[in-house]
């Protein structure tokens, strides 16, 4: 619960004069010695919790600004100014800046104690390798001093900087203040710590009976609130006289009550005590206060809310305290990131790579795309364009350079943290401003020179002409590839060129092997005969067909079918065997008749038996005349 200035402002200035020696107060000191004394800068001055009006002492003051410290910054260094003399600490002087996104600490700052108080940030191990570090601080003051100047300096570099002070104009005095009709209870922030709260329990003299006040306050600490207990140090029991209008003598302050006329049983850890004040005058209107501490069990947080409660004569009174940062802000810095990447190359091949050929590889980062150019042996010289720590590199290898004789595999890109994407690149995304160190790895094979061999067929000899041509011949292969034996046949015509059906490596033993075609006989009785097969490889005759492939050539191979002609045998002509009718008898002339006489029957002559030789013309029998004369007895034809 806050209250009113005069009260919580009161409380704070008796805190700050009462334990001065616990705090170490202490003259104007030297101008500090910041590593980075020109990097706050827009320096601006709010009321904390009042709309408007003038500003006045023991007003709490909200002071913002901007800070930027250079590249390189490191862990210890600092950076802040001096505030102006008006110008006191509030609370412990103690704060930190946060990073905006992770929350981690980017500086710790205190605010000094002493006229003229300086902020002092000190940066931390978050700043280390990281870029553009800076953001913005706030922290919370209090007026301690009247002025008549609209402005207060503020130094910066050595530097004045007056900044407006805000409200009608300057700073004026504290107001009169209010004393209270009843008794009630308040808390503020201590300049004894950041786990320290102090509490005030002020009350009229009217509340008195028999000139005697008793305050019993108990501590609350259960699990609805935060755990504390009474600090070590001395309770302070103060009055102040009271005008007939309520106000506070002007001109006059809180004063300690005598300590005599007051007792207490208040010991450290206690968490609930009592006072008693006696003596308490009737004659006048008169104030009271009771000021202790408490000490917060463990570190405090935004937020928590600590509870006590008290009775000034019966009469309840409590209040609450809500921890709550007396400054802070913002800060980052920009982490960039790259690779570097070297090259190296492997194979049997490798040593015949020339020294000096470039290689080529292309990344994508941020939506962006560049190619770097590299060569082999010189380790992690090329480097990457920079970007923010978390941005993801995609690398492939592009144009890879031809060499004579060599024929590049696969690629890999190695180093921390690589992974091989599926269309065949690399991907690598930094966790630190350190370059990831990369390595591109080619794999030189010496080239495997491949060839064929061709098969021209030939068939030759007195048979090639009788040889229908549309005959096949069949030519079996087999080889030895990768360990697996590979057969085929090849088939190929008369005056045709065939060849294996892939290439394959230089240095391949292929054997080709045809067997002796089958002899045929034509139409007219002629039989072709083939003879052997013969292979030549140019002009050379081979018996033993194992050919050797050569690399980029294919390998000219002869096979020929050499024909020779068998003619048929003459046979010899059939002689006409005799018929088996007999002889025919003259027949018997018939007696003369009136009748003309008969013709003769024709016989057929007899044909010749075929021969080779040409056949003579038959000569046909001359038919006898037709006379009633006798037939003359036939005569068998002469055979030629």
């Amino acid at each position: 619960m806050k209250t009113k200035k005069s009260r919580l402002g009161g409380l704070l200035l008796a805190m700050l004069l009462g334990a001065a020696s616990l705090v170490g107060i202490t003259p104007a000191q030297a101008a500090p010695d910041f590593t980075y004394p020109g990097a706050m800068s827009d320096v601006n001055v709010t009321f904390k919790d009042k709309d408007g009006g003038q500003a006045r002492v023991d007003d709490e003051v909200k002071v913002t600004a901007k800070w930027n410290v250079p590249n390189g910054a490191q862990a210890g260094e600092t950076f802040g100014m001096t505030l102006p003399k008006e110008f006191s600490n509030y609370g412990n002087g103690e704060f930190s800046v946060p990073d905006k996104e992770t929350g981690e600490t980017v500086a710790n700052c205190k605010v000094t104690n002493e006229p003229a108080p300086t902020v002092t940030c000190t940066l931390t191990d978050f700043v280390n390798g990281k870029e553009d570090v800076g953001g913005e601080l706030w922290f919370l003051a209090t007026l301690d001093e009247q002025s008549d100047n609209n402005t207060a300096d503020f130094i910066i570099d050595g530097k004045t900087v007056p900044v407006p002070i805000p409200g009608d104009g300057g700073i004026g005095p504290v107001g009169p203040g209010h004393a209270a009709d009843d008794p009630y209870k308040y808390s503020a922030r201590t300049k004894h710590g950041a786990d320290v709260i102090a509490w005030g329990i002020q009350f009229p003299n009217t509340v008195a009976e028999d000139g005697t006040v008793t305050v019993t306050d108990a501590i609350v600490d259960n699990t609805e609130f935060e755990r504390h207990k009474a600090n070590n140090f001395d309770i302070e029991v103060e009055y102040r006289n009271v005008a007939e209008d309520g106000t506070f003598v002007e001109g006059e302050d809180w004063a300690p009550v005598d300590p005599a006329d007051f007792e207490t049983n208040i010991a450290e850890g206690s968490t609930n005590f009592t006072v008693t004040v006696k003596n308490v005058p009737t004659d006048k209107r008169v104030q009271y206060r009771i000021l202790y501490w408490t000490k917060m069990d463990g570190k405090a947080f935004e937020g928590d809310v600590f509870k006590n409660t008290a009775k000034v004569n019966g009469k309840d009174a409590e209040a609450t305290f809500t921890y709550t940062a007396i400054g802070g802000g913002t800060g980052s810095g920009k982490e960039y990131t790259r690779f570097s990447i070297a090259k190296a190359v492997e194979g049997n091949g490798a040593d015949q790579v020339p020294a000096g050929t470039k290689y080529t590889v292309k990344y994508t980062a941020a939506g962006e795309e560049d190619t770097l150019e590299l060569e082999a042996g010189e380790e992690n010289r090329v480097n990457s364009k920079r970007y923010k720590i978390g941005t993801e590199f995609k690398i492939t290898e592009v144009n890879l350079p031809e060499v004579d004789g060599i024929e590049w595999g696969d690629y890999e890109i190695t180093g921390d943290g690589v992974t091989k994407n599926e269309d065949g690149s690399f991907s690598v995304t930094p966790a630190t401003n350190e370059p990831a160190k990369l390595t591109l790895v080619n794999k030189a094979e010496k080239k495997v020179q491949n060839g064929n061999l061709s098969v021209t067929k030939a068939v030759t000899g007195d048979g090639a002409d009788l040889v229908p041509a549309d005959t096949e011949y069949n030519v079996k292969y087999s080889y030895e590839l990768d360990g697996e034996e590979k057969t085929g046949t090849l088939t190929v015509k008369n005056g045709e060129t065939v060849s294996l059906p892939e290439d394959v490596p230089a240095g391949t033993k292929v054997r080709l092997t045809e067997e002796k075609p089958a002899d045929f006989e034509t139409e007219d009785g002629k039989k072709v005969i083939y003879g052997e097969p013969k292979f030549f490889i140019g002009d050379e005759l081979c018996d033993d067909i194992l050919v050797t492939v050569e690399g980029d050539k294919t390998k000219e191979i002869k096979l020929e079918n050499p024909t020779t002609v068998e003619e048929p045998e003459p046979e010899p002509s059939e002689e006409p065997e005799p018929s088996d009718e007999p002889t025919p008898e003259p027949s018997e002339e018939p007696e003369p008749s009136d009748e003309p006489t008969p013709e003769p029957s024709e016989e057929p002559t007899p044909e010749p038996s075929e021969e080779p030789t040409p056949e003579p013309s038959e000569e046909p029998t001359p038919e006898p005349s037709e006379e009633p004369t006798p037939e003359p007895s036939e005569e068998p034809t002469p055979e030629p």
